[in-house]
């Protein structure tokens, strides 16, 4: 996989989920459901004419396009499974904005930017910004945990 072939979640929040059976769409995308420790997109939050939190697996996708995700099926969309995918749906869990703490407990900013792989959904790389003068970018492996208060972080080297 090339870099160009990589997208950024800022770029991809916002964008129209439709189904590929039906060309319905069925929302846009509001949030994701990572893995722990936070390593691959488990599903997407869809946000749109339903009033309850409405989720699609990773599975469920049948592409992710430039213009827009597309489901095999409206009724993969459902609502939140779990206390994790709930805690996403009520906002009280966000990777983009998350305060960044390593487990030496040095602040790193907030989570600017995910970068992942549209095909397979894995995590690429964690974009901070600040108090440090330039981003810091964090590789899965160093992603140790997220929940509501941070996410969690491998300590840097020296």
């Amino acid at each position: 996989m090339s870099p160009s072939d990589l997208l950024g979640l800022r770029a991809a929040m916002g964008r129209r989920v439709v189904s590929a059976g039906s060309a319905e769409e069925g929302g846009q995308l509001v949030a994701i459901v990572v893995d722990q420790p936070p390593r691959h997109i488990l599903s997407l939050q869809v946000a749109g004419s339903r009033r309850k939190p409405t989720l699609i697996e990773w599975a469920g996708l049948s592409g992710f396009g430039p213009d827009a995700i597309m489901v095999r099926s409206e009724d993969d969309l459902r609502p939140a499974a779990d206390e994790t995918e709930l805690d996403v749906s009520r906002g009280h869990v966000s990777l983009l904005g998350c305060r960044v703490l390593d487990d030496a407990g040095a602040e790193h900013g907030t989570v600017d930017d995910v970068v992942f792989d549209p095909e397979t959904g894995s995590l690429i790389s964690v974009t901070t910004t600040g108090p440090q003068p330039e981003p810091t970018a964090f590789a899965p492996d160093d992603l140790l945990a997220l929940g509501s208060y941070a996410l969690m972080v491998r300590a840097p080297s020296a």
